[in-house]
């Protein structure tokens, strides 16, 4: 990829890799095919980024995207957790007040595969090491 450069790992360290080594790596859990699990109000899913082949951990963006709405009032879905060079997990929970909407929901793994909740994400990290 031209013009990819990576200025700060996720330590906040200059990268000691070889920038031919920077790769990007995108994935989406896919709509309606997302594993979620949990309880009411708590939604958790796991990401597979294995097939990336990172050697170290990279920094991870991600996006919970439905195909039927409703997701605009859900909490924590960049919030990453466990993540590691091959995957991380994500919690997802009910929903923020806002002076718009002021009421509560309290999603369930059903209702999230109901409204075909995926998750996406962009990875960017290294392939190889110096």
């Amino acid at each position: 990829v031209t013009g990819l450069k990576m200025v700060s790992d996720r330590y906040g360290n200059t990268p000691s890799n070889p920038l031919p080594c920077l790769e990007i790596c995108v994935g989406s859990t896919g709509f309606g095919s997302t594993d979620w699990t949990g309880y009411p109000g708590v939604l958790f899913a796991t990401i597979d980024m294995s097939e990336c082949g990172f050697v170290d951990v990279p920094i991870v963006t991600t996006s919970l995207d439905g195909r039927t709405g409703f997701i605009s009032p859900t909490v924590g879905a960049t919030s990453l957790h466990g993540l590691t060079k091959t995957g991380f997990s994500v919690r997802v929970m009910g929903s923020a007040w806002t002076a718009y909407r002021q009421e509560s929901y309290k999603y369930t793994p059903e209702l999230a595969r109901a409204y075909q909740f995926s998750m996406m994400w962009t990875a960017v990290g290294f392939i190889c090491e110096d």
